[in-house]
Parts: structure tokens; sequence; C-alpha cells
């Protein structure tokens, strides 16, 4: 057995183990998070002998922005609960680099993200 075959071999295993870790692990969070039934947002802490759980529940929020267009100019002053922040567009950022890459390194700060394993069987 070649040395990547090996390596990937071990990498299989563990990840497999630590799919199984994750997966006992996220039912006791279910059972940890039932504690906190009837709190839609916000945290609660819980008390046993030996340990304290706080359960934090959030909600996720969607923005339909053609009905908040509708109504924005309605809302009272200072009660706009939008803000438009910067976004990178990566498509023009390449393009932008391919034309002058220096003029990117102006404004950007770029550092290595962790790289990405993929495993497949020949």
């Amino acid at each position: 057995m070649s040395k990547i075959d090996d390596l990937c071999k071990q990498l299989a295993y563990h990840r497999a183990q630590m799919a199984r870790e994750k997966a006992a692990a996220l039912e006791i969070e279910q059972e940890l998070d039932s504690l906190a039934a009837g709190v839609d947002e916000g945290s609660r802490k819980f008390a046993g002998d030996f340990f304290v759980v706080t359960v934090t529940r959030k909600l996720t929020r969607k923005l339909d922005i053609e009905a908040y267009l509708a109504i924005k100019d309605g809302l009272p002053p200072g009660c706009d609960p939008v803000e438009y922040v910067p976004k990178l567009v990566l498509k023009k950022l390449r393009h932008l680099d391919a034309v002058d890459p220096t003029i990117s390194e102006e404004f950007l700060t770029i550092k290595q993200a962790k790289s990405s394993i993929k495993i497949e069987e020949a």
C-alpha cells in the first residue's frame, strides 16, 4: 500500500469516527435545547449538580427587498432597520486583478485559508 493510500485510509477512518461523534453530540445538544422550550430567541441558564448550561436560541431573518423598499419611506425617523454594507464581488475582483493586480493590494488584506482535502476511491 502506498503512503497516499495509507494516509487516505487513516483520514477516511478518522472522518467517519468524527461524524459518529458529531451525531452523538448533536443528539445531546437537542436534548439540552429542549430545556429552553417556550423561548424563541435569547438565552437561558440551567444548572445541574456539576455543570451550568446556557442555551442560546436565535432566529434567522431573511429580508424581502421589494417589500422593504415599498414601505421604507413610511418608517419612523431613526427606525430604519436595514443597512447596506459593502460586499466584495469576487468575479469583478478577479477581472480587476487580471487588468492590474496592484490596485486591489491597496484596499485588500489577503491571507491563506484552510485547504480542503477530498478523497475519492480510484
